[in-house]
């Protein structure tokens, strides 16, 4: 697959097939992800592999923190005022989403629905985690693990995974 073939066709998946990822794809993905580029070739990344049951109590938990109103601390606080233009984009594409999904505005048990099935990571059979430590470089590590996530979403698709 080309390159900007890849980007233009990549899209964010909202439903997986059951099927497992086969253990040689998830490794070819990471072994090719990992000659993303970094700041300082310092490779600050660390990726974890869910699937199974592991996976399984992955969403479980997330679900049943949702569920309950178990209070959230992001790890990168959202903005409390965007900015006009962002915002705008960020209000029409759940408006889409939404309405592809076929939820009305005004569903709030379909809306609901929809949401307790993205923490769920939408059944998907595999999730990888990339995740940086708190205490070097944040700034240039969340660069770092932004490349390397968009380089494993690049892989994926064209393992014809999403």
């Amino acid at each position: 697959m080309e390159l900007v073939n890849a980007i233009k066709g990549r899209r964010s998946i909202r439903k997986f097939q059951s099927q497992d990822v086969p253990k040689s794809v998830i490794k070819e993905i990471l072994d090719t992800a990992r000659w993303s580029p970094s700041w300082g070739n310092t490779q600050p990344w660390f990726l974890h592999v869910l699937t199974g049951q592991t996976l399984k109590k992955f969403k479980e938990m997330n679900l049943n923190q949702t569920l309950t109103g178990a209070p959230i601390s992001p790890d990168v606080p959202m903005l409390e005022k965007w900015p006009d233009a962002m915002k705008a984009r960020y209000g029409q594409l759940g408006k889409v989403v939404l309405s592809v999904q076929g939820i009305a505005r005004d569903d709030k048990a379909g809306r609901e629905k929809y949401y307790a099935n993205m923490i769920s990571v939408f059944d998907a059979p595999c999730l990888i985690l990339a995740c940086i430590s708190r205490d070097n470089l944040v700034e240039y590590q969340m660069l770092d693990i932004g490349l390397i996530a968009q380089s494993i979403c690049l892989i994926a698709h064209d393992k014809g995974l999403g």
